[in-house]
């Protein structure tokens, strides 16, 4: 955590980085997000809580990545219908997942305190990038200037052996793109109400997620989820 700020309570930085590309369309995991990418704002505006702690943006990748939404309160934003096209390249989203987060802590201003930042990464397939090219891109976002904790969410043809590369990594079980999609949000939501209610309650925030994760996926590379 960053030092010394009176009165309002530290920011807890969250980017969700999340595959557009083709792949997702052809499984229908792209519609599936489209469903359930506005309970994230609801939750927003139903939590007070999480309102008050946590800044969530959106970073979008498929050949190339962008910055969907900024870091901001959720209840003030209108959330665009996502579209897949395109290949993967992991080393384009975690380079815009880096830049995303220097840019946008910044921006928060001086004297502000903030958390070390959580990145969400969703991705249903193989990059077609090699490994050389974006393993130092993942070391980069969780050594950099701000050492992100990265969580992946894989789902369909998602790799674990690759994916705990980038960070602590959650495998979806089931086969159907469009259920897992609706597991995964469900988890993600409910990680971010539980780990902004442990930053609130403590001193730092520690990543928690829903007991049910235990059922819905395989858990690889345990990490230290507790930087502040």
């Amino acid at each position: 955590m960053t030092s010394d700020s009176e009165g309002a309570p530290p920011i807890l930085p969250i980017c969700i980085t999340i595959d557009v590309s083709q792949s997702m369309e052809e499984n229908g995991a792209i519609a599936a997000l489209n469903e359930v990418l506005p309970n994230l704002k609801q939750m927003v505006i139903d939590e007070p809580l999480v309102a008050e702690m946590a800044r969530i943006g959106v970073v979008i990748f498929n050949h190339e990545a962008d910055q969907l939404i900024p870091l901001t309160d959720l209840s003030d934003v209108d959330i665009e219908p996502l579209e897949a096209v395109g290949g993967t390249s992991y080393s384009a989203a975690l380079s815009e997942t880096r830049v995303f987060l220097e840019q946008s802590i910044r921006a928060l201003g001086p004297g502000v305190r903030y958390y070390t930042p959580i990145v969400f990464f969703l991705t249903d397939g193989y990059p077609l990038d090699t490994e050389e090219q974006w393993v130092p891109e993942a070391l980069a976002l969780r050594t950099g200037k701000y050492k992100a904790n990265v969580v992946c969410f894989g789902f369909a043809e998602a790799d674990a052996d690759l994916l705990t590369k980038i960070g602590r990594t959650f495998l979806w079980r089931e086969h159907n793109p469009v259920i897992a999609v609706r597991e995964i949000f469900k988890t993600l939501i409910g990680s971010i109400k539980t780990t902004s209610m442990s930053a609130k309650a403590s001193s730092g925030p520690m990543i928690q997620f829903p007991d049910s994760i235990k059922e819905d996926a395989e858990i690889f590379m345990e990490m230290d989820l507790n930087q502040v």
